[in-house]
């Protein structure tokens, strides 16, 4: 019987150490995975700045891109053809 007891006593105690080692290492994943949302959340909000930056300078330049086709109506520019095809690739990503 008192080999009963010890081998009882010595699996408790292992037991025990063994469930705080699975506690330890399940408060390190939880805490893994919380710093990891707290960076995706700051990462979405600079994603979200830098698209409407985005959306903001392609609005500026298609303003100045107008009024540089009317100040130059009617001369060829092989320039301004290369500006608005430039032009129009960056909308196309920005809609995608």
């Amino acid at each position: 019987m008192s080999e009963l007891a010890a081998l009882i006593t010595a699996g408790t105690g292992a037991v025990t150490v063994l469930g705080g080692g699975i506690a330890w290492l399940w408060r390190r994943v939880e805490k893994g995975f919380a710093d990891v949302k707290i960076e995706l959340a700051k990462c979405q909000a600079r994603e979200r700045k830098a698209t409407d930056r985005e959306a903001k300078h392609l609005i500026v330049i298609e303003l100045l891109w107008q009024e540089v086709e009317r100040r130059s109506r009617g001369a060829p520019n092989a320039v301004l053809g290369r500006g608005r095809k430039i032009l129009d690739d960056l909308k196309e990503q920005a809609d995608d």
